[in-house]
């Protein structure tokens, strides 16, 4: 796809990105960031790219995706820092090095759990979600989510085993 073929098929649809990424960001400056990356992305992947036969669909869904991708990896990344952090703030300094050491190693573990495992797992343990939230969010049924989460803990719990 030529820069001006992404121009005809793109451009027109930003004010649509635009209220797709309102709705799932609930602020406008996080909006349009939100749009110029998605944009951004795109052309960077024009010469791979055919032209679909929905634009508007393409792009309400590459937002989607976009927001989904940078919430999972900003959840993944805050949230257990910060839990570790508040454990190393109130120690000693040899407990903050062992509390950075696990703290590094548990993200680790986290991430490379599978996509639902990993995702469930986060919902659940870090944003503190139930079982339902989380189905209602993503879809699956409750006793699916636990499952899930099961399996994550069970996971993350015999990878630290394995190395203590």
């Amino acid at each position: 796809m030529t820069a001006e073929e992404f121009k005809q098929l793109f451009l027109p649809q930003a004010r649509r990105m635009y209220g797709v990424a309102w709705r799932l960001t609930q602020n406008a400056a996080d909006a349009e960031d939100l749009v110029q990356d998605t944009l951004l992305r795109l052309f960077e992947r024009r010469a791979d790219l055919s032209a679909p036969t929905n634009a508007a669909a393409y792009a309400a869904q590459a937002v989607y995706r976009l927001f989904v991708s940078q919430q999972r990896a900003h959840t993944d990344e805050s949230a257990l820092l910060d839990a570790a952090d508040a454990v190393a703030d109130s120690a000693s300094p040899l407990a903050s090095l062992t509390a950075r050491e696990l703290r590094e190693r548990w993200r680790a573990l986290a991430n490379a759990l599978p996509d639902g495992q990993r995702r469930v797992y986060v919902l659940h343990d870090v944003c503190g979600l139930s079982a339902d939230e989380i189905g209602a969010q993503t879809g699956l049924a409750a006793a699916n989510v636990r499952m899930l989460l099961s399996r994550a803990r069970r996971k993350i719990r015999e990878n630290l085993q394995d190395e203590l």
